[in-house]
């Protein structure tokens, strides 16, 4: 005779095992502290890279909950060391935590080398410190997703993204944030190498705008950053004309969405005939 499952028992396991960040449930194999991660994530906007031959641009979607509190004044997007851009979604406090550290790490490089932080540095310092908190059960993990871009003469164009693990991959392109995957899906469609600075700005903004969800009347601020050839090397927050390329790209794309929707739910004259 079987016994009875007890319910109490087993959200008790599932709740002890989800404390270790460093420990499989052994439930259904997960990390349950990488799960609850990926969930905040989902509470926050998208933000997507694009690299070509000569540039990279990062587009962020910063939300706010609250309709009375301007987007730009908690920023998503950030330059670091002039060179390079940051852009992070996630737990607000963790968010400017890493940027505030990214940026003192290389403002200590500058002090100690004369030198500028390079990629593969500011890519395995900030690894380096989410892994240390995911891996030890007496740090709270760093609930956010990171992407960086930058340009270097012997490199060029470099895209990364730091992963809540702390796992460290390079791309073509990538997006991270509540509409990841949606955005991964449209840039699928296309090989950006050959794209210009102006496609690059153009998509970047037609993707964010297409992913953005009006129906939840939250305030929406896009950030962009370029950096590459054109700006030799440093990264550009917001540039003129380039920011508001990217606006009136995504705001172009949003409404012919909205004007082929709302032609597809009008009944067709066949419809209304046979009716």
């Amino acid at each position: 005779m079987s016994e009875d499952k007890d319910p109490g028992r087993e959200m008790h396991s599932q709740l002890r095992f989800s404390l270790n960040a460093d420990s499989y449930a052994p439930i259904d194999g997960r990390v349950y502290s990488l799960k609850s991660i990926h969930r905040c994530l989902q509470n926050s906007g998208t933000a997507v890279g694009i690299r070509s031959e000569s540039s990279v641009v990062l587009a962020v979607e910063n939300l706010t909950g609250n309709r009375y509190i301007s987007p730009d004044t908690y920023p998503r997007l950030f330059v670091i060391d002039g060179h390079f851009g940051m852009a992070v979604h996630g737990l607000r406090g963790d968010v400017y935590a890493l940027a505030e550290n990214a940026r003192f790490e290389a403002s200590l490089v500058r002090r100690t080398s004369e030198r500028g932080i390079t990629m593969k540095e500011l890519c395995d310092h900030l690894s380096k410190i989410v892994k240390l908190c995911f891996q030890h059960n007496d740090a709270r993990p760093y609930a956010v997703s990171i992407l960086l871009s930058g340009w270097e003469l012997q490199h060029g164009p470099q895209l990364y993204k730091v992963e809540p693990s702390g796992a460290v991959v390079s791309h073509a392109s990538s997006a991270i944030g509540v509409g990841e995957e949606k955005a991964l899906a449209l840039m699928e469609k296309y090989k950006f190498d050959a794209f210009d600075m102006e496609e690059l700005v153009k998509m970047s903004g037609e993707i964010i705008y297409g992913i953005h969800d009006d129906g939840k009347g939250q305030t929406f601020l896009l950030e962009t950053g370029i950096v590459g050839v054109q700006t030799q090397g440093h990264l550009d927050y917001n540039p003129m004309p380039w920011s508001e390329i990217a606006k009136k790209a995504g705001e172009e794309f949003k409404a012919k969405a909205s004007a082929m929707a709302k032609e597809n739910e009008q009944p067709s004259d066949t419809d209304t005939h046979n009716t």
